[in-house]
């Protein structure tokens, strides 16, 4: 089988399959490809000069209870087709196509649901499977702060369905983790990246340190680890300008997780310094607001102050002691400090292995073979004397 290495290529060595092996070597099987060119049914990102072709073709997610031909060999594709198939999804499509992120991201996400269903049916674990979850959680990170940042107030029943698939991938990619870990001993290359993410997801878990006292000396002292745990320590001791100085510092997608703390950390910065005025009113800068809680501009800052009830003129807000409410609705305020770090074409972001060549698609795979029955032991005869 096709594996990938430490070093993301891909090579030949020995991986365990623990469930059927998938015969599909197409990134969508040919029964597929020919019911949905005869209904008419595909997507533009699926054509070529507006041809529905093939090759690319990708398989569509269908629940098992309304597909009851999914287990087929046939229907499954291999660890490195569905490699191959990632890497057309958040590499070739993100980087070529000229269409906005959101339309990408409901075809994406749809089609990746289907791959993470295909390495379920066939029980992966081989690096290359590891490969294709890291790359669907890249695609999931980037994306719940882009469409948030993007849609600001629209984008809240996808952003709980792409915290979930988020959550789900992550788990299974941990597992897989956990699993060659037993049996090499051998951290993998961005394990350190993919169990900091873990963490600073769970910035307000109390389990935080518990997580991090049972990681391996290698991936505790690594600095993808030593990071997420200065977020939490900034976090839950409520220093906010540690906070968003680690996002000025921070890399991209770290710190697309760490948007999702931006308002609450701003609101607990805002009531902490309002609380610490003695009674009666005293003006405070907008600019200090700016510069220690990240706003873009003075506007912004002006926005957010107005939507927690707090008066302000041209350049003071009015503090007052224990005068303040909490936000409960999206603000239209940018945080483009993020999208500022993408220091090369997203799909080199999402996708770090080595490229899958196109050659690799309608290669034959033989079936997996039937295991020998064990060998009859040899009962010895007595001899006739």
């Amino acid at each position: 089988a096709v594996v990938s290495t430490q070093s993301g290529h891909y090579g030949r060595g020995n991986t365990k399959y623990k469930g059927k092996v998938g015969t599909c070597t197409y990134m969508c099987s040919a029964d597929e490809y020919q019911k949905r060119l005869n209904e008419d049914i595909y997507h533009r990102f699926e054509t070529v000069n507006g041809e529905f072709v093939h090759d690319r073709a990708v398989k569509e997610y269908k629940r098992s209870s309304a597909d009851q031909n999914e287990s087929e060999v046939t229907d499954l594709r291999p660890s490195i087709i569905l490699l191959k198939t990632v890497q057309y999804l958040c590499s070739d499509l993100v980087d070529n196509l000229e269409v906005g992120f959101e339309e990408l991201y409901e075809f994406i996400w749809d089609r990746t649901r289907a791959i993470r269903k295909d390495i379920t049916q066939q029980k992966l674990s081989d690096v290359n499977t590891v490969a294709v979850l890291e790359t669907i959680i890249r695609f999931h990170v980037y994306s719940a702060y882009h469409m948030a940042e993007s849609l600001p107030g629209n984008f809240s029943f996808e952003q709980k369905y792409n915290n979930e698939n988020l959550e789900k991938t992550l788990t299974s990619l941990r597992h897989l983790y956990a699993d060659r870990e037993k049996e090499t001993g051998v951290a993998l290359q961005f394990e350190a990246e993919f169990k900091a993410y873990h963490i600073l997801l769970n910035l307000n878990n109390g389990e935080v340190m518990y997580w991090y006292n049972r990681l391996s000396p290698v991936i505790r002292k690594s600095p993808e680890i030593q990071y997420a745990m200065a977020c939490y320590t900034a976090y839950n001791s409520n220093n906010y300008v540690r906070f968003f100085r680690l996002i000025k510092s921070g890399s991209l997608l770290p710190c697309c997780i760490l948007y999702r703390y931006v308002r609450n950390v701003r609101e607990r910065a805002i009531i902490t310094i309002i609380n610490s005025h003695a009674k009666g009113s005293r003006e405070y800068p907008l600019v200090k607001f700016q510069e220690s809680l990240c706003f873009e501009t003075i506007h912004d800052t002006q926005v957010f102050l107005e939507a927690m009830g707090i008066d302000i003129n041209e350049h003071f807000a009015l503090i007052k002691s224990k005068q303040y409410s909490i936000i409960e609705k999206d603000l239209d305020i940018g945080f483009p400090v993020i999208k500022r770090k993408i220091d090369r074409s997203l799909g080199n972001i999402l996708y770090q292995c080595n490229p899958v060549p196109d050659s690799v698609l309608g290669i034959p795979v033989s079936p997996s073979p039937k295991p020998r029955p064990p060998k009859k032991k040899k009962v010895p005869t007595a001899t006739l004397r």
